[in-house]
């Protein structure tokens, strides 16, 4: 039987602002974002899309390993975008250039929102340069990106001396991981609540 004439007792309240204490100094050092490599080609298989495309040669062929290509039907300046479906901080970008297409000189940018992947002739606004060079017949470039970021990548054609194309884009690098800041006051309330009832389990 509860002897009523015992007082209940509640969790006191330097317990409850220590653990509050504790969730806010976890949230501080909790880092904002960490860095964790991600496994092969992050473009293989990814949606990509051209402002061209010729019988049948179409720009998903860039993405998806094997020796098919995009080709835009003729040697006029052309784009095509790749959407690697998350953020990631890239350590090089490999471009391999079929044959018989002769050579072009490009530029390849890195976009991180929407905008850049709907507007793919601004190149100022939304997307940000990551470099240059020339590529021909059955040629790869190894570009390094020193660690941009990015969700899209764009490859733009500036002049030909054949029809334009590209076999394949690859990408490497490192997916950013952010830790959930709510774990830490997740813990900080499941230990006042334990609290709270060992001490009130105390008074029954």
């Amino acid at each position: 039987m509860r002897d009523v004439t015992q007082k209940p007792t509640f969790v006191k309240k330097p317990l409850i602002a220590a653990l509050m204490l504790l969730g806010i100094f976890l949230l501080l050092v909790l880092p904002a974002q960490a860095l964790t490599l991600a496994p092969g080609n992050v473009a293989l298989g990814k949606t990509a899309k051209a402002d061209a495309e010729w019988n049948g040669w179409v720009a998903s062929h860039a993405t998806d390993g094997t020796d098919n290509f995009w080709n835009a039907g003729d040697w006029s300046q052309h784009w095509l975008e790749v959407d690697l479906g998350r953020l990631y901080s890239l350590s090089h970008v490999d471009l391999f250039y079929p044959a018989q297409s002769g050579g072009v000189t490009f530029n390849l940018y890195a976009g991180t929102n929407d905008d850049a992947w709907n507007d793919p002739w601004n190149n100022n606004t939304n997307w940000k340069f990551i470099a240059s060079g020339n590529l021909s017949d059955i040629h790869s470039e190894n570009i390094t990106t020193n660690g941009a970021t990015a969700q899209y990548l764009k490859y733009e054609v500036v002049s030909a001396g054949d029809w334009v194309g590209l076999t394949e884009i690859s990408a490497y690098g490192s997916t950013f991981t952010v830790p959930e800041p709510s774990t830490a006051l997740l813990l900080c309330a499941g230990l006042g609540g334990l609290a709270y009832i060992r001490r009130s389990g105390r008074g029954a």
